[in-house]
């Protein structure tokens, strides 16, 4: 599943939170109720394209709530500034659905858990896992 840009407005009453945390966390409840209603969850999230109003000063902060709410091994992503118009943070994301197969071994306790589909991209580089930390 391919996404648009999310932004930080609460779906009900189109209110913006202040602050850079505050509308990470509103703008990942977005993403999170969209990829919910085809079956998906952030787990499920392997890449993201993040666009901040103001990267240098906002980063660290953005950063926190990502890591946090984007469990290991996070999806991979790319973060720029961008003129948001308003907001401080916008996020689009590509989910995989996992195959029935590997949903199976997974409810099943298989040690090795399940794996990603060939055809999906990876969370790791050839380099290894990437870092919260990448910009």
């Amino acid at each position: 599943m391919w996404t648009a840009g999310f932004g930080p407005q609460h779906p009900a009453t189109g209110a913006v939170p202040d602050g850079i945390t505050a509308q990470t966390e509103q703008v990942i409840d977005n993403v999170e109720a969209a990829l919910r209603t085809v079956g998906l969850g952030l787990g499920d999230v392997v890449k993201a394209t993040v666009h901040l109003q103001y990267r240098d000063r906002d980063f660290a902060a953005y950063n926190e709530v990502y890591a946090r709410r984007f469990t290991p091994p996070h999806p991979v992503r790319t973060t720029v500034g961008s003129a948001l118009g308003g907001i401080l943070v916008e996020i689009d994301v590509v989910a995989v659905r996992p195959r029935a197969s590997e949903v199976r071994s997974e409810e099943h306790g298989d040690e090795d858990g399940p794996s990603r589909p060939p055809e999906a991209p990876s969370h790791r580089s050839e380099r290894g896992q990437h870092s919260p930390q990448a910009r």
